[in-house]
């Protein structure tokens, strides 16, 4: 189940969120060595997942021009490693939910723009674990920025 909703409350506010609801499992399997079974849990798929993000953008005054906005990222407590009904010792294990904040800035002039970002403000640490035991762990905190200039075509 997701749930997505965007708003514009005021000239210049734009305001995004999103929710959703994941219980992915087997439902139907074929018996077999190394098959998954039914009920089996697939992994690396948290139950909860949410995000929002608020952004302004300044139309008056000697502001004009300048973006900022707030996104947060959560992801769940999921369980990870190998489904383990058929092998001993348990090969499954779970890591813990975190959540996630970056920071946004930017301005626009003419056809110039720059754009900044800190992600992971808070610098959160946590993994990101695929079935075989590959675990990698998030992007640290981070700087980025870009400076563009878009183009004019025809008149």
């Amino acid at each position: 189940m997701e749930i997505d909703v965007a708003g514009h409350p005021l000239a210049g506010l734009d305001i995004v969120a999103g929710y959703s609801y994941n219980d992915i499992f087997v439902s139907k399997a074929i018996a077999g060595a190394g098959n998954l079974f039914k009920g089996d849990r697939l992994v690396n798929n948290p139950h909860h997942t949410a995000n929002a993000s608020v952004f302004y953008t300044f139309t008056r005054s000697s502001l004009k021009g300048l973006k900022v906005g707030i996104m947060g990222f959560y992801t769940g407590d999921r369980p990870v490693g190998w489904n383990n009904t058929t092998t001993q010792p348990d090969r499954m294990f779970f890591v813990d939910g975190y959540t996630t904040l970056d920071l946004n800035v930017g301005y626009a002039w003419k056809q110039f723009s720059v754009l900044a970002k800190v992600s992971n403000i808070t610098n959160e640490y946590n993994f990101l674990v695929h079935e075989n035991y590959s675990i990698n762990p998030i992007p640290p905190r981070q700087f980025t920025a870009t400076l563009a200039y878009r183009f004019k075509y025809g008149k």
